[in-house]
């Protein structure tokens, strides 16, 4: 065969060749971030304890990631970039949380596990504070102003 002919057919073997021989490239996972993947989760099946209407058992709060890595009376609930030190990613897999609820799926808990090793992304930096429609009062003043209500001369039954 002629070297005209030779050589661009042993090239393209050649090239051939190498692509076959390399690993196939696939598409890494999205890295998950806490808006778009974390929230709704814990806004499904964790908000009713800890964030929503005044409630923050055990004074864990899932609103925003700061209040996450914070944690609770247990300590910081996640620990970013260490999943295998977080407690809250520890009590869900084991199916202590959420109480009375069934398990999280497993696609779910995967979801966490990434957010949490990744470092626990955020798409935005996250508020200063929460406003007031947000904001949880303590029990102690609930309590004050639930009394303070029952109490008052408008809801005795009096006219004045």
């Amino acid at each position: 065969m002629p070297p005209r002919v030779l050589i661009p057919l042993l090239l393209a073997g050649l090239i051939t060749g190498l692509g076959a021989a390399a690993a196939p490239i696939t598409p890494s996972p999205v890295t998950p971030v806490f808006e778009r993947d974390v929230r709704p989760i814990f806004k499904e099946h964790c908000f009713q304890c800890h964030g929503e209407a005044g409630e923050t058992k055990n004074g864990l709060d899932l609103r925003l990631r700061r209040f996450i890595v914070k944690g609770g009376k247990s300590g910081p609930a996640i620990a970013p970039g260490q999943p295998a030190e977080s407690h809250l990613l520890d009590l869900v897999r084991r199916g202590e949380m959420p109480k009375s609820k069934p398990r999280l799926p497993e696609a779910q808990l995967a979801i966490i596990e990434r957010w949490i090793a990744a470092g626990a992304p955020v798409a935005r930096p996250e508020p200063e504070s929460l406003g007031p429609e947000s904001r949880i009062p303590p029990r102690r003043r609930v309590r004050k102003l639930i009394r303070w209500t029952r109490s008052s001369p408008r809801n005795s039954g009096r006219r004045d």
